[in-house]
């Protein structure tokens, strides 16, 4: 892929937007908002630049990543935190009224969205609307669906079923939870709701840096036979 690269001819094109004033080091600084995009790779970049070359802060695809020239001691600083989801999340202005019961949700979304990483389903809907999109949820159920009883043996189900680095479906501990939980009962909605409340009720949420694995999150932890209750 470096080889690739390296061969690989790459278009692309600086621009200054505009020019204003920092205070760096205690300074008022001549500052330059400079857009920098590389066609060939997709990226897009607004830099705050000094008259002398310096970077004082890089930001990337709309804002997803900021870098910024900061002093030693603070860019060291352990104890500083930052959770991405919510730093990225979509916030509303004001409270969904009904959020967990209401049938459907319209949303005005405004943010650096593109048609290529926009999720349309019978679920959701994005649409474009000048400088917006608008957002269209929807709650589904299983009312009228004609469920399957369990066990459902057919290849392509077979395929979720089999462990994972990450989900451990074979520990034994998980098995015998999920038995538990489930009971006698075999049809395949109720059980899926069943174990989803049971998670939705016993199991704690927390953000990591690493990616969740459900043996170290739920197996190995103190508690209701071997997970970890709220």
């Amino acid at each position: 892929m470096l080889g690739q690269m390296d061969q690989m001819e790459i278009g692309g094109g600086v621009m200054v937007w505009g020019k204003g004033e920092r205070v760096v080091e205690g300074v008022n600084t001549e500052v330059y908002r400079v857009r920098t995009v590389l066609k060939t790779m997709g990226i897009e970049s607004i830099g705050i630049v000094t008259a002398t070359g310096v970077t004082l802060e890089d930001t990337i695809a709309g804002g997803i990543i900021t870098m910024r020239l900061e002093p030693k001691e603070m860019a060291q600083d352990v104890h500083y935190m930052n959770d991405t989801v919510v730093s990225n999340a979509a916030l509303v202005d004001k409270p969904i009224v009904d959020a967990r019961t209401r049938e459907s949700v319209k949303l005005k979304v405004i943010g650096p969205l593109g048609e290529d990483v926009l999720l349309n389903d019978e679920r959701q809907t994005f649409s474009k609307w000048v400088d917006s999109y608008t957002f269209v949820g929807r709650r589904l159920t299983l009312a009228g669906v004609e469920t399957r009883s369990l066990p459902i043996d057919e290849p392509f189900v077979r395929e979720w079923q089999e462990a994972s680095l990450f989900v451990q479906s074979d520990h034994p501990k998980l098995i015998s939870q999920a038995r538990a939980i489930v009971g006698d009962e075999t049809d395949s909605a109720a059980v899926s709701e069943a174990l989803c409340h049971w998670v939705y009720k016993n199991m704690k949420a927390s953000f990591s840096a690493r990616l969740t694995n459900l043996s170290d999150h739920s197996l190995h932890k103190s508690g209701y036979d071997g997970f970890e209750p709220v």
